[in-house]
């Protein structure tokens, strides 16, 4: 059949033409190609050539369709694939094949993404890399393959469990920090923060470009809207108040902050909004001698604070020696999740206010 398609010949030398497709063998099946992402490595791949590791060395006699990342619908299927496959199915596919250098979208003359129809051989299929899905949008399957080096990522990734056990993957309530991460992979890996099951307190994304970090936002927006919460302008002025303000602070210490950026709240929205970046695990509740503190959280579920009794100031402090006893007792019928040690006692500055007035005595 004819078709139109990219195909690399050489260095810098891609080309739209139409070609012909032959007829699919007994081990192949035939697919429409309905979507097909652009990707950086399909970038490196036209300026390398035959360079190219996955890049077969006659290409320039025998042409590769590019284009790695796509989706579509099966139209024809092969004898060998037809108790597994149906025309009408939709399919999305992993180029990075098991055991192979072959690629679609870098080593196939007639296996890529960016052409109206392609052939899956049978390597790929047998080595479980074409999927069927009954997802409602072609684009979103078409990134299956970057999302799964995003997910890849996270679960190489691992956290320290008190002093010297390392966990694989994410802490739960703890922080993520995604540098440069305002493209499209690290919209993914934004997007994939908030969908796992051991999710952040907090999700830090950076970038250059105020565009792209727009973009952040909305991620963010859309997630707080599907959790029944809108990212208002309150919410948004309170929360970069509290972060700011680097220390314990009570709700009547947060209405003045507020009111030195000339931003009038009512107390019952502070309220309401302490309460829900509680349930976000966005800040930390503390019930202490002189009344309720609040702080910002910092990933840290475990708290042990030194408080002064005569200023009231709340110190928090590093003590791995209570981190190793606590996790030491054994509790009965209990789960332990985080604990929180209070510590009272006179501060340093109350002291030596305290020798001088004794001394003028």
């Amino acid at each position: 059949m004819q078709v139109k398609g990219v195909r690399l010949y050489a260095k810098d030398d891609i080309r739209l033409e139409e070609f012909e497709l032959p007829e699919i063998k007994d081990d192949e099946i035939l697919v429409k190609v309905m979507s097909d992402s652009i990707c950086m490595s399909t970038w490196k791949m036209v300026k390398q050539g035959a360079d190219h590791k996955r890049v077969p060395a006659d290409v320039a006699d025998h042409p590769i369709i590019i284009g790695h990342e796509f989706a579509g619908d099966i139209v024809k299927v092969g004898k060998k694939w037809q108790d597994k496959f149906k025309p009408g199915q939709k399919f999305a596919q992993q180029p990075a094949i098991p055991g192979q250098a072959e690629s679609p979208g870098y080593s196939y003359t007639e296996c890529g993404g960016a052409a109206t129809y392609c052939i899956f051989p049978n390597d790929i299929i047998e080595a479980g890399c074409l999927w069927t899905h009954e997802g409602d949008s072609y684009f979103e399957s078409s990134v299956a393959e970057p999302m799964c080096c995003v997910i890849c990522g996270y679960k190489t990734n691992y956290h320290v469990k008190d002093r010297y056990e390392h966990v694989m993957g994410t802490k739960a309530g703890g922080s993520i920090a995604i540098l440069g991460g305002c493209g499209p992979m690290g919209l993914g890996a934004v997007s994939y923060a908030l969908a796992i099951e051991n999710k952040p307190a907090k999700v830090i994304v950076t970038d250059i470009d105020d565009a792209k970090l727009a973009k952040a936002h909305e991620v963010l927006d859309n997630y707080m809207e599907s959790n029944h919460h809108r990212r208002t302008p309150e919410r948004s002025t309170i929360l970069d108040t509290i972060y700011s303000m680097g220390e314990h602070f009570s709700i009547e210490d947060l209405g003045r902050e507020l009111l030195k950026k000339n931003f009038r709240v009512s107390r019952a929205t502070l309220y309401n909004t302490l309460h829900l970046f509680l349930e976000l695990r966005l800040v930390v509740k503390h019930s202490l001698a002189d009344g309720t503190k609040y702080e910002a959280s910092y990933s840290e579920d475990n708290h042990v604070h030194q408080v002064c009794t005569i200023c009231g100031k709340v110190t928090e402090i590093v003590a791995p020696q209570v981190t190793a006893a606590v996790k030491d007792i054994r509790m009965q019928r209990f789960r332990k999740d985080a604990y929180a040690l209070y510590i009272y006692g006179v501060c340093s500055g109350c002291q030596s206010k305290m020798t001088r007035k004794r001394k003028k005595e």
